[in-house]
C-alpha cells in the first residue's frame, strides 16, 4: 500500500514498480468521503476508480507500462469550491 498525504496540491509517488500488481494508494492528512473518485490517467489511456475508507486501487493495466501514472482527486466542501490534487506515481528506481 502506497501513502499519499493529501494536504499538498502535488505529490510524487516513487514507491510503485513496473508489474507490481495489486497496488493501493491510502490517502493520509484529509478525510476523504466514501465514494469520492479518482481519475487516473497514462498517455492515452484513463479511467476512474472510486476512494472507500480512504483506499484506492491503482489499476493493473496501468502498471503493466513502464510509465508514469498521474492521480487527480477532486474534493469539493460545502460551499463548491474545489480542489484539485495531482498525484505523479512514478515507477521506482
Amino acid at each position: 500500500m502506497i501513502e499519499c498525504n493529501v494536504e499538498t496540491n502535488t505529490a510524487v509517488i516513487t514507491e510503485l514498480y513496473q508489474y507490481d500488481y495489486g497496488q493501493k494508494i491510502i490517502f493520509t492528512g484529509s478525510e476523504i468521503q466514501d465514494g469520492t473518485e479518482i481519475h487516473f490517467f497514462q498517455g492515452e489511456y484513463g479511467c476512474k476508480g472510486t476512494i472507500i475508507n480512504q483506499v484506492a486501487d491503482i489499476p493493473d493495466y496501468l502498471l503493466s507500462h513502464d510509465k508514469t501514472v498521474l492521480a487527480y482527486l477532486y474534493l469539493t466542501n460545502i460551499f463548491l469550491k474545489i480542489s484539485i490534487k495531482k498525484f505523479h506515481v512514478s515507477r521506482g528506481t
